[in-house]
């Protein structure tokens, strides 16, 4: 069967490490053709094969971008993995055009309840499952917490203000609970916003009256693959911060470490507006008890398996 994979396999960047494992998974079929065409640049981990060399047209028509990219192709499947904002709508011509795809495959559950509601029939909407990653044996020392449950998270910029939320609940549940700490792994080097973050923590320990407890809250600043391989293999309970598809490629680390996984939307963060008061005040109590419960979602009935969709 041939393959043909359209996606954003820029370098250096979460999308582009995604959509190579993508290319990683579907090229692991040996029976079948795997053909890639890059958009919004490439990657030089990932052999182009371009279907347009070849005198084979496509069984499979893989387009991995965004609603108004995606084009339907009438003469072989198109599956279409939707790059979608956290706040993006549908609007009504989209949806005419996305009920000619044959396969949608959500990447997180807050995509597939968007196409849901926007009326696209549930029947061709498929959430994939986490890949199997390869994984190594190196892990971050930390021998004072040996024995602590260790939380982790990677952290964007975007993601400053939920981390936050998380750090305040984190130090009211430290108060009460000796055997947890958290690491949080940093994407980016920017100096503003890594003074800003030990700022804020500063102010919360002391908002807290937390200065009396050894610090159980690690930050570690735009490292490597492998100290970010590492954190995986040290860690215990992965905190995915964002909605899109950041989550998915970590979350199937992490998985493939064994690693328990709380979700964007577990954490309930979206509820946390409240007036004028600052971060460290508020107090949510659905994301303490989803930290202190290892709270994890339900899976989805119609999750896939990409590998066994394209077999």
């Amino acid at each position: 069967m041939n393959i043909f994979y359209i996606g954003p396999l820029q370098q250096q960047s979460f999308l582009g490490q995604f959509s190579a494992s993508i290319v990683k998974e579907i090229s692991s079929i040996e029976e079948n053709n795997t053909y890639v065409y890059p958009i919004y640049g490439g990657n030089n981990t990932v052999n182009y094969t371009n279907i347009f060399e070849t005198n084979a047209y496509p069984d499979i028509n893989i387009q991995h971008c965004t609603i108004t990219d995606v084009h339907p192709d009438l003469n072989s499947k198109t599956y279409f993995i939707p790059i979608m904002s956290a706040i993006q709508s549908m609007p009504s011509e989209f949806t005419n055009k996305l009920e000619l795809i044959d396969e949608i495959l959500a990447t997180n559950s807050h995509d597939y309840q968007t196409l849901v509601n926007a009326g696209i029939d549930k029947e061709k909407i498929k959430q994939l499952s986490l890949f199997d990653c390869d994984t190594q044996q190196n892990e971050i020392s930390l021998p004072l917490f040996h024995d602590c449950k260790k939380y982790y998270t990677l952290v964007e910029h975007e993601n400053i203000e939920t981390l936050k939320v998380i750090i305040s609940n984190f130090l009211q549940i430290c108060a009460d609970n000796n055997d947890i700490c958290l690491i949080c792994y940093f994407e980016f080097d920017d100096p503003k916003d890594q003074s800003d973050i030990i700022s804020f923590y500063k102010e919360a320990k002391s908002y807290y009256n937390a200065n009396i407890y050894t610090d159980k809250i690690f930050f570690m600043f735009n490292k490597d693959d492998k100290t970010k391989q590492a954190i995986h293999k040290t860690g215990d309970v992965f905190l995915a911060l964002n909605e899109n598809y950041f989550p998915f490629l970590e979350a199937s680390i992490a998985k493939s470490y064994n690693n328990k996984i709380i979700t964007y939307s577990d954490l309930d963060l979206d509820t946390n507006n409240n007036g004028n008061v600052i971060t460290y005040n508020i107090i949510n109590k659905s994301l303490q008890q989803a930290l202190t419960n290892d709270k994890t979602t339900p899976k989805n009935t119609n999750e896939v398996d990409i590998k066994k969709l394209l077999c």
